[in-house]
């Protein structure tokens, strides 16, 4: 009889120790509910790091192109001509010329000397140029502005440019 007793109390303690199956489902749901608001954030996280690093991008374009303009419309140039949207320039270093235009997309030079010629590009190559211009202001300023865009990101830029060493004439 003691192990009737037994028997019985293993049967009910087996009873009392198990999950019903809407609480095994239940808690399921909820875990799947909780990745799924992970996967989300973590998915806006990349997306603002995606954003950021293409406007870095941008902004790193930006300052080359800028830098090599200055380079050489401030400094070495001792003659800038802009005819239509290209910029023509007469180096102070011997018998350099330049010529600073934009084609598909991309902002070249082409430098011309007394042995050869070579054309170099002024942007980056991941980063498209877009609505290039440039125009003579009086004196010995000009003006150039252009769109750098890369997937969904654009950046406006504007620059003026004082050139120490030569006038700066429109011949259109």
């Amino acid at each position: 009889m003691a192990t009737g007793l037994r028997l019985s109390e293993r049967l009910r303690l087996r009873k009392q120790s198990g999950y019903l199956l809407l609480e095994v489902l239940c808690s399921l749901l909820l875990a799947a509910a909780a990745l799924l608001v992970i996967l989300r954030t973590t998915r806006g996280g990349v997306e603002s790091l995606v954003r950021v690093r293409e406007q870095l991008l941008l902004e790193n374009a930006r300052r080359h192109i800028t830098l090599q303009l200055e380079k050489t419309l401030k400094l070495d140039a001792v003659k800038i001509t802009i005819r239509g949207q290209k910029i023509n320039c007469v180096s102070l270093h011997g018998n350099k010329r330049y010529l600073i235009y934009c084609e598909k997309q991309k902002l070249l030079q082409k430098t011309t000397t007394g042995t050869g010629s070579g054309v170099n590009p002024l942007s980056l190559e991941e980063v498209q140029v877009k609505d290039w211009r440039a125009e003579a202001l009086a004196g010995r300023d000009a003006v150039v502005s252009f769109t750098l865009s890369r997937g969904r990101q654009k950046l406006a830029v504007r620059q003026r440019l004082h050139c120490y060493n030569a006038e700066v004439v429109s011949d259109e």
